[in-house]
């Protein structure tokens, strides 16, 4: 695990050896995550053939590493929303009635974070195997934005999310209303008045990218959560989550629901022509039941998924222009030197 600067960190880097076995296939290869909140809130993933692939500490370079990476995926949080239902359709969409009454800006120069924290538990599996889980956090000083993830050296089950190598359990909790800390600010406008709008709730904007026909939203069923994907070759990136968060209003916490709405820009001149042609970019807007909260807490799980089987040398190679695209227009300032 490295981060930067040392003191006072920003950016989260965390590099792992995976050796991997299926019948007639052997693969040893490496992933890293990166976690940042210096001028954005994102998360990255990638997936290299090889541990020399993977930057160094000191050398920490996200051009360098999508330049290699046989696989790279990430995830950016714009928007904390505060919103009021007007068209009875469950969950914020857009292009509708539904009115936004306050924002919050992740991505504001002038937003202040407190310094990311590290916890280390040191567990032992079944085998006698020692090996470590690492809890990083993050959170704005107002603590209206909370980010934390889980990643762990062996597939373990975490609040009854399965954590394995390739993935994190990332938390996300928001504390808009009753926030004795949260006032109007550069970065955010503040709660709205309780009685002007008594049946505000909150959600979050976030964006992702990929080739044209390589993304798609798959609904939960009773045996899988929701999710978002993106799909390249044998690699398959993905955003999963509880259809359910805990919603604190009038001090009674209780589960409720989560609504995802994604948003397909491809129709849209404006945004596209930030982006290469061919691409699809989707934004994707979570929202959470309950009116006014005190707090939301959220668990999905952010990674990816690797099919050896498939695993070619095209894979590496097609792969490469679209991480350093999705880089370069999403993620263009994801480390700094150490």
């Amino acid at each position: 695990m490295n981060w930067f600067p040392t003191l006072a960190p920003r950016i989260v880097q965390i590099k792992a050896v995976e050796a991997s076995q299926s019948t007639g296939h052997k693969e040893v290869d490496a992933i890293e995550f990166v976690m940042s909140d210096l001028l954005q809130t994102s998360l990255a993933f990638s997936y290299f053939h090889a541990e020399s692939q993977v930057p160094t500490q000191g050398n920490a370079n996200s051009v360098q590493a999508a330049a290699v990476a046989a696989f790279w995926i990430g995830l950016r949080m714009f928007l904390i929303i505060e919103w009021v239902d007007h068209n009875g359709v469950p969950g914020f969409q857009v292009n509708t009635t539904d009115e936004i009454t306050g924002l919050y800006d992740l991505s504001n120069a002038l937003l202040q974070w407190k310094p990311i924290t590290f916890e280390k538990t040191d567990l032992t599996d079944s085998n006698g195997q020692s090996f470590s889980v690492h809890s990083i956090t993050m959170e704005t000083l107002d603590e209206v934005f909370l980010l934390s993830f889980v990643v762990t050296e062996r597939p373990v089950t975490v609040d009854g999310n399965r954590v394995n190598c390739d993935s994190i359990k990332v938390d996300f909790q928001v504390k808009w209303f009753n926030n004795p800390l949260h006032h109007a600010a550069n970065w955010t406008t503040g709660e709205s008045n309780s009685t002007a709008y008594p049946n505000a709730q909150v959600g979050i904007f976030a964006v992702t990218a990929a080739v044209a026909g390589a993304a798609a939203a798959v609904a939960g069923d009773t045996n899988k959560d929701p999710q978002f994907q993106i799909a390249a070759g044998a690699y398959t990136g993905l955003f999963s989550w509880k259809p359910n968060a805990d919603v604190n209003v009038q001090g009674a916490t209780a589960a409720r629901a989560v609504y995802a709405h994604v948003v397909d820009t491809s129709k849209n001149p404006d945004i596209q022509a930030a982006f290469a042609a061919g691409w699809v970019v989707r934004i994707l807007l979570f929202s959470f039941e309950g009116s006014r909260p005190s707090s939301v807490y959220w668990d999905p799980v952010f990674g990816a998924s690797v099919d050896y089987k498939q695993l070619d040398s095209a894979a590496g190679t097609n792969s490469v222009h679209f991480v350093l695209l999705l880089l370069a227009l999403l993620f263009s300032i994801m480390f700094v030197k150490h």
